[in-house]
């Protein structure tokens, strides 16, 4: 076998479906009990790439979907002529002369020094550094554990994609020596798009205490499961006089399980999909958990550093086995955390722990449910109602340096009373929204709440006033653009590049921050997009007639897109940036001076200089200035950040009147004092 080499990847295919035609490309996982390689289970990959190779011998393919990043190597024996149609027995993690190998590697999970396996190939089509096509089935094992993930990879290949689900990775019994057994259903249902077919003896019980269970129907055996049938076996659990307990694995064997039938219980590579059974006499009991646990309001995009515990406790006098604890519903996203409960065996009175972080991803009331499965005969589910709510809120600053606020937004402090040399031209919020800054058109800063000073260019003699500002994605910098695009930065921000000394059809108005914070683009009043660092260029209005000029940006979530905003309202949606809605047709009492992103990026706000408020989207309406008769707003800032990210705040304050805004009294001349409240 050549040595190994730098690999480069042939162009990625992708299957398009469980109804598309041949060739089929694609890869299915589907892990047992106990298994230790990773991921999650089943899982499918809708795209299949195959590395170049240097040799024959060796195939990888690199897998993604649904959120996962894997690779997949099949390889000969080292003494082998190459890779072929066949099975492939006792695999190692690398190929030797004597094994062939069959590593399984997921991108960041965990590491299995010691991977043994088999696998079969079905379809191979080699050609210089790699295939044309192929398709594979694999079973492989981690350090000897008593569980496995099974497989199927394919690129385009005409053997039919098989997918298929097991209603249990395990099936536990509860019972008493009197109770003449108890029946456990395990069904199995194609998924794919081609046939999943049963041998005529298609399984077996194997391990030491095999005889405690029997098999009292299989109407899967010599069967043929086309798209969305099932079939189903049916264990009964039937304890010895005088046993506690007892358990064995069931193996049944399909067009996905590659077969050894040398197999046996102390070395079942090649038995089949294997489904651990268990069979308890005594009765355990689940206890600990509330029917419901409501969370504190909370700002989305931010999570709450002190997170909520809940205990379990296993009151009965047999052993508890938890199967799996997992959140499910509408909004299972927004709750995170972990447990030691997971796959544990509680004795009496033994307990684990379940710690859950609630960290909404929308606006308004959130819901979901934990569910524990155990072996506890009266309760083997246990589902805990889960209530929150996410909030958001919005700040807007005048020219005077006076702050108004709605939602979620509480007041820090402000300039109030304070005598500017130069007026304020925007205002930016830290990561989790508990605090802002000002900027003047000097490049006066003002920072209040959890907004630190890094600097400033107030006693600097600047070739253009400044418009605007943006902080680096951890609150840590920040960075000031002037009207001829010149960058001012400070803290972690770091200089990319600027307009400065180019000559411009238009003065700049604005910027925006890339997620990482590893650049930005400034933009012109006639819509003219600059970009530098990692930020890309996704468009502009440069050579656009506009009805109105553009008073500012702000980028999605991704950094892969941005929007522009007109005096008018108008808006201008390039890269991933979607159009919500505008009021480029609607006759406004005071021109549009800037606008904030939702957390996800799936609606904005537009802010005029009387205050006046306009939400599209998905973005609340928390209320406004409009008809107040004040002219003097320069901006806005959102206080959830945006979701590229999680940041740690406390819990949010509930708003009081969540479509009201809250503000000390604007005057109508920006440079008097504002009176106190």
């Amino acid at each position: 076998m050549a040595a190994a080499s730098a690999l480069t990847a042939f162009p990625a295919a992708t299957r398009a479906g469980a109804t598309a035609a041949t060739p089929y490309t694609g890869a299915y996982f589907d892990g047992s009990a106990g298994n230790q390689i990773g991921g999650t289970s089943p899982s499918s990959f809708s795209t299949v790439t195959p590395e170049s190779s240097l040799s024959s011998d060796v195939q990888a393919f690199d897998l993604s979907g649904n959120g996962q990043s894997w690779t997949v190597t099949f390889a000969a024996k080292t003494t082998d002529s190459g890779l072929a149609t066949g099975t492939y027995k006792a695999t190692a993690s690398s190929a030797s002369s004597t094994s062939p190998g069959l590593s399984v590697v997921q991108s960041g999970g965990s590491t299995c020094t010691n991977q043994t396996g088999m696998f079969t190939i079905n379809d191979i089509t080699p050609t210089v550094g790699g295939v044309s096509s192929f398709s594979a089935i694999f079973e492989v094992e981690c350090n000897g554990a008593s569980g496995a993930l099974y497989g199927e990879v394919s690129y385009a290949s005409t053997t039919p994609f098989i997918e298929r689900t097991v209603s249990s990775n395990q099936l536990a019994f509860q019972s008493s020596i009197n109770s003449g057994g108890t029946d456990k259903t395990l069904t199995i249902t194609n998924t794919g798009s081609g046939d999943d077919i049963f041998p005529a003896s298609d399984l077996q019980i194997l391990g030491t205490q095999h005889q405690s269970f029997n098999v009292q129907s299989d109407n899967c055996a010599d069967h043929t499961l086309t798209t969305g049938q099932s079939c189903s076996i049916v264990v009964e659990y039937r304890p010895a006089s005088g046993s506690t307990s007892a358990s064995a694995t069931l193996y049944f064997e399909d067009s996905l399980t590659p077969i050894d039938s040398s197999a046996t219980a102390s070395a079942p590579i090649g038995a089949g999909r294997s489904i651990p059974l268990s069979g308890q006499v005594t009765n355990p009991s689940l206890t600990g958990l509330p029917s419901s646990k409501s969370f504190d309001y909370q700002r989305v995009g931010t999570y709450n550093s002190t997170p909520t515990v809940l205990t379990l406790v296993n009151k009965g006098a047999g052993s508890l086995s938890i199967f799996g604890v997992d959140v499910t519903g509408a909004n299972a996203s927004d709750w995170t955390g972990s447990t030691t409960c997971g796959l544990n065996t509680l004795a009496t009175n033994q307990s684990c722990t379940i710690t859950l972080v609630f960290s909404p991803l929308q606006f308004g009331n959130r819901t979901a449910e934990l569910v524990v499965d155990s072996n506890d005969p009266k309760t083997p589910t246990i589902s805990v109602k889960l209530t929150g709510f996410g909030t958001e809120g919005y700040y807007l600053v005048s020219n005077g340096g006076q702050i108004a606020y709605g939602g979620d937004a509480q007041f820090e402090q402000d300039l109030s009373g304070a005598k500017l040399a130069y007026p304020v031209v925007g205002m930016t919020p830290t990561p989790n929204g508990a605090g802002y800054w000002l900027v003047a058109k000097d490049g006066g800063i003002f920072a209040f709440g959890d907004a630190h000073f890094y600097g400033s260019t107030g006693g600097i003699r600047l070739a253009q006033p400044i418009v605007g500002m943006t902080a680096t994605p951890d609150g840590k910098g920040y960075w000031f653009v002037a009207a001829d695009g010149g960058i001012f930065a400070f803290g972690d921000a770091h200089f990319y590049g600027s307009t400065g000394g180019v000559r411009l059809a238009k003065p700049i108005v604005g910027m925006a921050a890339t997620s990482d914070g590893k650049g930005y683009w400034l933009v012109a009043s006639d819509g003219g997009v600059f970009a530098f660092g990692d930020a890309r260029f996704h468009g502009s209005t440069g050579g656009i007639a506009l009805n109105k000029p553009i008073v500012g940006m702000t980028s999605t979530p991704t950094g892969n897109g941005y929007w522009m905003v007109a005096s008018d309202g108008g808006i201008f949606a390039f890269g991933d940036a979607h159009f919500y809605g505008s009021t480029g047709n609607v006759r406004l009492a005071q021109p549009i001076v800037g606008m904030a992103p939702t957390p996800d990026g799936r609606g904005y706000w537009f802010v005029a200089a009387d205050g006046g408020i306009f939400n599209y989207g998905d973005a609340p309406f928390f209320g406004s200035l409009g008809g107040a008769g004040i002219d003097s707003i320069v901006g806005m800032a959102p206080t959830a950040p945006p979701l590229y990210t999680l940041v740690n705040s406390k819990s949010a304050a509930r708003p009081a009147n969540r479509d009201r805004l809250a503000t000390r009294p604007l005057p109508d001349d920006p440079a008097r004092a504002l009176p106190q409240k």
